[in-house]
């Protein structure tokens, strides 16, 4: 009996530990858009990017963020919205056509479940660009490291620009103070745009820093 009860109770916890939440993050978020230059830039994305993923527990509730999901097509947008041609492949092996490879490492992402359904998600994440220009033959590592807080006034419009929720999630309002009210379980979706604005801020960052460090351009 008690073998027959020690199995059940690992049955359930198994099952309750492969039921998670997906914590969509925002794929088409609208980068920063500068006057685009000449170069051509291939974009390596290799399956250990696309593979990415955090998860994070609670109690009861775990949440699973699909990051090889989004980071591919917001680092391909980043760059698109500051080079005339972009393109992307597994790997550097066509990189010689092009004038800068770049290839992206998530170092770090960190962001846990909060302990309530009003609470924020602070996230936190730190991603490199390992570039090679193919015109001089140099390579150079870029990292950036940010939170979902906006830091800058730049960050700030950052957030601004992202779309609305779609969520029906009421608002109740008293003096200056607005007070969001998020039910359960949907409120994993707050936790993916906080990942969204973390992982913006330091996207572009590093597109300034290719910008500015590596091609000479404010």
């Amino acid at each position: 009996m008690k073998t027959r009860l020690a199995g059940l109770i690992a049955a359930v916890a198994a099952a309750s530990a492969g039921c998670a939440t997906r914590v969509p993050l925002d794929a088409a978020a609208p980068p920063v858009v500068h006057p685009r230059r000449p170069e051509r830039v291939l974009l390596v994305v290799d399956d250990a990017l696309r593979r990415a993923s955090h998860r994070a527990s609670r109690g009861r509730k775990t949440w699973v963020y699909p990051l090889g999901e989004a980071l591919p097509a917001l680092f391909e947008r980043t760059l698109s919205g500051a080079f005339l041609l972009v393109a992307v492949a597994p790997d550097d092996a066509s990189g010689d056509a092009f004038d800068l490879v770049v290839r992206p490492e998530l170092v770090r992402f960190a962001a846990a479940v909060p302990p309530g359904v009003h609470l924020p998600t602070p996230t936190a994440v730190e991603i490199a660009w390992h570039v090679r220009d193919v015109r001089t033959g140099g390579t150079f590592r870029l990292a950036a490291a940010a939170t979902d807080e906006p830091a800058t006034d730049r960050e700030v419009e950052i957030d601004r620009r992202l779309p609305p929720l779609e969520s029906p999630r009421p608002r109740t309002t008293s003096g200056r103070t607005t007070v969001q009210v998020v039910e359960a379980p949907g409120y994993e979706r707050l936790a993916a745009r906080d990942a969204t604005k973390a992982i913006l801020h330091a996207v572009d960052a590093l597109d300034q820093a290719l910008r500015r460090e590596v091609l000479g351009s404010p």
